[in-house]
């Protein structure tokens, strides 16, 4: 189940992008991270991905996650450090949609930040129980994986 949602947030995320050429000035370098959620021990079944590029123009992220409890609301966000050594979160908490878990218990979104992250920094995507309940329940650092124009 974790590579099904990996494979489709990749895809999404990167596809989403290269549509958008950088037709003029200098070449850009587009940064492509992903993470694997590792869920809180309140939380054994959860599992998830998330994946970012950095284009001209921002920064594309997606995330899905399972085992979810059905009909819950996760609240995520992208976050500068790490999971263990958190930072601020990037962009307003507000900016990120819903993450609604369906029957199943798998949820995705994605969105756009207007802001290039720093292939020189470090990021992290957190998950919490929901946008009133503030508790963490799943935490992935980002890895880059691949860096070109």
């Amino acid at each position: 189940m974790r590579g099904r949602y990996r494979a489709l947030l990749v895809a999404g995320v990167v596809a989403a992008s290269a549509g958008c050429p950088n037709l003029s000035g200098p070449p850009l370098q587009n940064t492509i991270w992903d993470a694997q959620l590792v869920p809180d021990s309140s939380q054994p079944n959860l599992a998830g991905t998330a994946a970012m590029v950095t284009q001209l123009g921002g920064t594309d992220v997606g995330i899905g996650i399972g085992g979810a409890q059905p009909g819950s609301m996760p609240a995520w966000q992208v976050h500068n450090g790490t999971c263990p050594t958190p930072g601020a979160g990037v962009g307003p908490q507000g900016d990120y949609p819903d993450l609604p878990v369906d029957d199943t218990g798998g949820a995705s979104a994605q969105m756009h930040i207007n802001r290039l992250l720093s292939a020189d920094s470090t990021h992290y995507i957190e998950l919490r129980l929901s946008a009133a309940d503030t508790t963490r329940i799943a935490c992935g650092d980002f890895q880059q994986r691949a860096t070109g124009s």
